[in-house]
C-alpha cells in the first residue's frame, strides 16, 4: 500500500498468493501490477494463476502467447521449460532450456544448464546430465573467468555423484 508501483513487491506478493492458492487475490494484484509493467511477467503470472486453478491448457495458451510476444527474453523460455517439466513433458522442456541458454547475452545465468542436467538425470540419461554439468564449468571459465572455488566445486561434486551412478 505504501509503494504501489514497486515491481518487486508485487512479484513477491504474487508468488506468495499463488503458493497459498489465494487465486482471487492474485488476480486482483496482477491487475494492478499490469498497469505499470508490460513485460512477459504479466503473461507468466496469468498462466500461473490458470495453472494453480487446475486449468493447465489455459496456462499453456497464455505462455504460448508470451513466447510469441517476447521471443528474445530468455526467462520466457526458462519458465515455460519449468512448467513443461511439471507436466512431465521432459523432452520438450529440454528444448526450451537450451533456447533459454542460447539466447542469453554473456555472461549467461546458469539456470538453463542446471535445468538441462536435472532433466537428463530425471530421464535416466546420466552421460547427458554429466555433459551439461561440464558445460557449466566451461561457462564459468569462459564467461566468468574462474575455475576454482566453491561454485565450481559444487558442479564437480554433481559430476562425481553422477559418475558414481554410472559405475554401479
Amino acid at each position: 500500500a505504501q509503494h504501489p508501483d514497486n515491481k518487486n513487491g508485487y512479484l513477491h506478493l504474487l508468488f506468495q498468493l499463488l503458493d497459498d492458492y489465494r487465486l482471487a487475490e492474485a488476480r486482483e494484484y496482477l491487475a494492478k501490477y499490469e498497469q505499470f509493467d508490460h513485460s512477459y511477467r504479466v503473461m507468466l503470472f496469468r498462466g500461473m494463476i490458470h495453472w494453480y486453478s487446475g486449468d493447465r491448457d489455459s496456462a499453456f495458451e497464455h505462455w504460448a502467447e508470451m513466447e510469441r510476444q517476447f521471443p528474445d527474453e530468455w526467462c520466457v523460455w526458462q519458465n515455460i521449460g519449468d512448467y513443461l517439466v511439471r507436466s512431465q513433458q521432459l523432452e520438450e522442456a529440454l528444448v526450451y532450456y537450451r533456447k533459454a541458454l542460447d539466447i542469453q547475452p554473456a555472461p549467461r545465468m546458469c539456470d538453463p544448464i542446471e535445468s538441462i542436467a536435472q532433466v537428463h538425470e530425471l530421464m535416466g540419461n546420466i552421460p547427458a546430465a554429466i555433459a551439461a554439468w561440464e558445460e557449466e564449468l566451461i561457462l564459468f571459465e569462459t564467461e566468468y573467468h574462474f575455475s576454482e572455488g566453491e561454485t565450481a566445486d559444487i558442479v564437480r561434486r554433481e559430476i562425481m555423484r553422477l559418475e558414481a551412478k554410472l559405475n554401479k
